[in-house]
């Protein structure tokens, strides 16, 4: 199956409460999508378990053996679509979960896929699935004309973005995530006294914040908002040294948003004010 054959048919889509943990490991006969919108749950395989968070996808094919445990002892509230890659078995109603020794693989609903839904992956800080899931559930949920059209353009959309995402932070994962944070290091370089934010620089890039910050902070030990800082308080004390400027000049120049957040950094990080700095330094 190729990508651009998929035509996904939707059986459910709706959001459930998990209190508490499945018993045994069991099996679907179709696809499963998981998006967490608080709390989250530990996804039990055969072979591993692995957390799936707020902002979290676990996605898996048919006949995958799992089994769910909410975190810490507490609460999932998450949504599950069940669905095919293909159309051929539209209007069949959703089988129940299946015990591993009463799974039937005749009964699978379709075995077409395409990689990466051939097997089991979960993909954290997935924030932009919510806007698509809650218009999926709202879809179904009131099933106004052509309802199953729009279910199933809006669910090709969302995993053709989950799979570009997916390869994405595949490549990030090894050499790509030092290459990344380079470039990143090298833009704020250039951008530091521009009033950029973590959500303009997560943008420059095309990652979410949260996983941006993530892959920055497990390479360089520092967030991205704390690099940023410091290259800005590292141009401010060349400048308090090098020039005439006032300290509010610096601090616009360098890209503090006012003086009194400039000194306050400032004083945080260096351990004295900018005019005691220029005038102990200097």
């Amino acid at each position: 199956m190729e990508e651009r054959d998929i035509n996904p048919y939707i059986r459910f889509c709706s959001e459930v409460n998990l209190y508490t943990p499945y018993q045994e490991l069991l099996k679907a006969y179709d696809h499963r999508l998981f998006y967490v919108i608080s709390g989250g749950f530990t996804a039990h395989f055969e072979n591993g378990k692995a957390d799936v968070r707020s902002g979290g996808v676990l996605i898996m094919p048919p006949a995958t053996a799992y089994r769910l445990e909410p975190l810490e002892f507490g609460k999932s509230k998450h949504v599950i679509i069940n669905y095919d890659l293909e159309q051929s078995r539209y209007g069949t109603p959703t089988k129940t979960l299946s015990p591993i020794n009463a799974f039937s693989e005749d009964e699978i609903y379709s075995v077409k896929t395409v990689k990466p839904f051939d097997r089991a992956f979960i993909l954290d800080g997935a924030f932009f699935c919510a806007d698509p899931i809650r218009r999926m559930c709202e879809e179904l949920k009131e099933k106004r004309t052509g309802y199953d059209s729009v279910l199933s353009s809006e669910l090709k959309a969302l995993l053709v973005r989950i799979r570009r995402e997916y390869e994405k932070r595949k490549v990030d994962t090894c050499d790509g995530a030092s290459v990344l944070c380079e470039q990143v290091k090298e833009y704020i370089r250039g951008a530091y006294s521009e009033r950029i934010t973590n959500v303009d620089i997560a943008g420059r890039f095309g990652y979410h914040p949260y996983y941006l910050n993530s892959v920055f902070r497990g390479k360089t030990g520092i967030t991205v908002h704390a690099f940023l800082l410091e290259v800005r308080l590292t141009r401010a004390r060349e400048l308090l040294l090098s020039s005439e400027k006032t300290v509010a000049e610096i601090g616009l120049e360098c890209g503090f948003s006012g003086a009194s957040y400039f000194s306050e950094a400032f004083l945080k990080n260096v351990g004295m004010t900018p005019r005691e700095y220029r005038g102990n330094v200097k």
